[in-house]
């Protein structure tokens, strides 16, 4: 397939109709240089998985990270046929060098990212915009439509009536809803001393008698005689 992508890439399905066409039962293989090939295959081929090159990923990866014992690991893990052995193989690549393990996993069809930034956000993290950048894509196309200016506009596109007041709303026949029941918690119950004003009168106690004083809890005491803190008339020696 030749001439302009953009042509040839919504002839792509046509072609693989014809193909099946008329060679029921065979394997269609697609070699394309260019960037943008894996978006035209998720959508037009949603039920085939895509994989990629283990020689143009050592390619990537020999750059920054020379010598056959992370080739021959990487090969390892390439060959690997159950999760197990993958695990192992890369449990072998920790060890041997961090920064080589220490890579983050970016999926720009399902815009994730393993450090899940981009997930809670919305927003492409470093990784996937370095990802991005790299196959030729604006991050701007891959920010969550909520942050859109299309999307505020499209929230207040339709009329939002204003409320009455409690004293207006009509009454419903349902029965009342009642508040949740006081759970008793295990434990001896906490004490919740609330913290008084400056101007708060204090609290009264109850003597034998009957009679109610004021406490002296927190009140500086003075001595009768000599007039000094911190001590009464029968400390005075």
């Amino acid at each position: 397939m030749g001439g302009n992508d953009k042509e040839q890439y919504a002839m792509l399905w046509s072609y693989v109709e014809e193909i099946k066409r008329s060679n029921p039962d065979t394997t269609v293989k697609i070699k394309y240089k260019q960037k943008g090939l894996k978006n035209a295959i998720e959508e037009l081929l949603p039920g085939c998985e895509h994989r990629f090159c283990v020689m143009h990923l050592y390619k990537n990866f020999k750059g920054a990270h020379k010598g056959l014992a992370l080739k021959n690991i990487l090969w390892k893990a390439a060959r690997a046929t159950r999760v197990v052995d993958f695990e192992k193989v890369m449990t072998e690549l920790k060890d041997r060098d961090i920064p080589a393990f220490d890579w983050y996993k970016v999926h720009l069809g399902e815009k994730t990212c393993s450090c899940r930034r981009w997930e809670l956000s919305g927003i492409p993290c470093a990784h996937a915009i370095s990802g991005l950048y790299y196959c030729g894509y604006m991050p701007e196309d891959y920010v969550d439509e909520c942050y859109k200016k299309m999307t505020y506009f499209k929230s207040y596109t339709h009329l939002m009536n204003t409320l009455h007041g409690s004293d207006m709303w009509p009454k419903s026949q349902m029965e009342p809803l009642l508040p949740p029941l006081a759970e008793v918690l295990p434990g001896r119950p906490k004490l919740h001393n609330r913290k008084k004003d400056k101007d708060e009168a204090k609290k009264k106690v109850k003597e034998s008698d009957g009679k109610q004083k004021l406490s002296k809890v927190g009140v500086i005491m003075h001595c009768s005689i000599c007039g000094k803190r911190d001590h009464n008339k029968k400390r005075v020696s």
